[in-house]
């Protein structure tokens, strides 16, 4: 019994050296910035300050595109709203990051010992496989609820098998508050209601309780996510951007291409960190796997991620496209997504595979110690502080800039809310962070009306480039202000200080409509006045990621 509970202590400390960088370098420490903290970051840093958490169904918030609905942002049922609400917008982060890798832990942990392990087996590989997944590159965010899947997976198991408790009810209740129901949860909904047809029709048995808890987690997610029910189902007047989307169809080839990817690398959103370890491991066991339960369980986990890789990949082929283009709901049902649950079955099937190496005579004991080193080291190195040094070089403080910011606001003197800016080559999430009210944005949902009335803005520099005009109009998410001379995804001030932006066109008019008033550059405008822009100041500061050129309308 001690010595079990020092091998979690063991296993929790290692959990908080890989966030240590977070405490030691404060707001200094390297973040992911696409898809955190140019979007879904800002979205809680706006609703935590706005004092519209509990606003009705028609609030909205106006810090953003003159005003935007209340009901696009996180729920007030989401756990990681109030961790913004009390802490610092960093410390937030922080707190959400570490709680999300500590679930991880002891859900793996209990899935593996209850579910998936051999009572017998040793024990290294129970503790270092929970371990391993608790570091994965999650993203705080989203698709960051990643961590709370085997935890789910392993009460949803026991109530299978009618062997739960009522704790396990308790936290079932719990799940949804801190998860995403678009994003990670619908797929997985979605494969528990597989696997009850497979009992079904094996079992011949409905398995009642199974289904009750289904039905209720469903639910549970629904009413937590009530504005999003609503503005989907019952707001007709509300028409998102994304009836907009148009996705490419792709040949054979380039699906098979793709799924081979996925297994390889990984998505950005769901990194399972498969090669090169997992991927030898599951080779060896290949070869050497005997035992007739655990070779069913093995093969049955290596079919599920091939499947959720293909239908990845095959997403986007040309006849499930043209399919899909005349049946709505497959047109709206992203069926790539189940790629979310890709890490929970790697590592499932990861333990099946040490544990028949483990097994192994002469050298299997060794192997898989060797294997587990090497993947602790891998996951180590992909601890994203690591990668933002050497991908991003901007940290937290840097991004958002706040001395530089404070300085300009200060010169310019108006009230913020009395006026709207855009920027050019820096994310719109920083402006807004620092406090100004910004017509530009990052969301993935909002009303298609707006999209239409801010390309009128930007119309002109879409003309000149054909791969700008699909980015917006075929998507739309990133409603910014875009330059042909600068590139598409924001950079750093060293990549800015050898451009120029030549002959930039906008329509000023439509922006003075809009109620804009500056235009903050990360580069030099060349000629500014073709546009009725009048050069304001140029802003620089060592703790800044960007020179900042302000510019006003005349």
């Amino acid at each position: 019994m001690y010595k079990k509970i020092t091998v979690f202590i063991i296993c929790l400390s290692v959990i908080l050296l890989y966030m240590s960088p977070y405490i030691i370098l404060g707001e200094k420490s390297y973040l992911p910035i696409n898809d955190n903290l140019d979007g879904p970051f800002i979205d809680y840093v706006l609703l935590s300050r706005s004092n519209k958490i509990f606003s009705g169904l028609t609030a909205v918030l106006p810090q953003i595109a003159n005003g935007i609905s209340r009901n696009v942002f996180p729920s007030e049922f989401d756990l990681t709203l109030w961790f913004f609400y009390f802490f610092p917008p960093f410390a937030a982060y922080f707190v959400n990051l570490l709680l999300y890798r500590i679930l991880a832990f002891f859900g793996m942990f209990l899935l593996l010992k209850k579910h998936i392990l051999d009572k017998k087996i040793n024990q290294l590989i129970l503790f270092s496989v929970s371990l391993i997944f608790a570091l994965l590159p999650f993203l705080s965010f989203g698709s960051g609820c990643i961590a709370l899947l085997p935890l789910t997976f392993y009460i949803f198991l026991n109530i299978r098998k009618n062997k739960y408790c009522w704790y396990d009810w308790v936290i079932l209740g719990f799940i949804p508050l801190y998860s995403n129901l678009p994003l990670v949860y619908t797929f997985f909904i979605l494969f528990l209601g597989l696997l009850w047809l497979f009992d079904l029709i094996k079992y011949k048995k409905i398995n009642p309780i199974f289904v009750y808890a289904l039905i209720t987690f469903s639910v549970l997610f629904l009413i937590k996510e009530y504005r999003l029910v609503y503005i989907t189902f019952f707001d007709h007047s509300y028409i998102s951007h994304r009836v907009e989307f148009v996705i490419i169809k792709d040949s054979i080839s380039q699906c098979l291409q793709k799924t081979l990817d996925i297994l390889h690398y990984g998505q950005y959103h769901a990194q399972s960190s498969a090669f090169p370890v997992l991927i030898i491991s599951w080779i060896v066991a290949f070869l050497h796997i005997r035992k007739n339960k655990l070779k069913a369980n093995f093969y049955w986990t290596t079919a599920i991620i091939f499947f959720f890789a293909l239908c990845y990949g095959f997403r986007d082929v040309w006849f499930w496209k043209d399919i899909g283009s005349k049946i709505t709901l497959l047109h709206a049902f992203d069926i790539s997504r189940f790629f979310m649950l890709l890490p929970l079955f790697w590592y499932i099937n990861w333990a099946y595979s040490l544990q028949v190496i483990w097994q192994i005579k002469k050298y299997g004991q060794q192997l898989t110690v060797l294997l587990i080193a090497i993947q602790l080291m891998l996951i180590f190195y992909k601890n994203e502080i690591v990668q933002g040094s050497i991908t991003y070089k901007i940290n937290f403080k840097q991004f958002f800039a706040e001395e530089l910011f404070t300085k300009i606001k200060s010169d310019i003197g108006d009230k913020t809310n009395s006026f709207r800016i855009v920027s050019l080559g820096i994310h719109p999430s920083i402006a807004s962070y620092n406090g100004f009210f910004t017509l530009d944005f990052y969301l993935n949902n909002y009303p298609l009306k707006y999209k239409h009335e801010f390309r009128q803005i930007i119309s002109g520099e879409l003309k000149k480039n054909m791969e700008l005009q699909k980015f917006f109009d075929e998507w739309g998410s990133r409603c910014y202000l875009f330059s042909q001379d600068l590139p598409v995804h924001p950079w750093t001030k060293s990549i800015y200080e050898t451009i120029k932006i030549q002959d930039l066109i906008i329509d000023t008019y439509k922006f003075k409509s809009m109620g804009g008033k500056y235009l903050f550059s990360a580069a030099e405008i060349m000629h500014p006045e073709i546009n009725n822009l009048k050069f304001y100041k140029k802003y620089s500061n060592v703790n800044s990621a960007w020179d900042i050129y302000v510019y006003k309308l005349l």
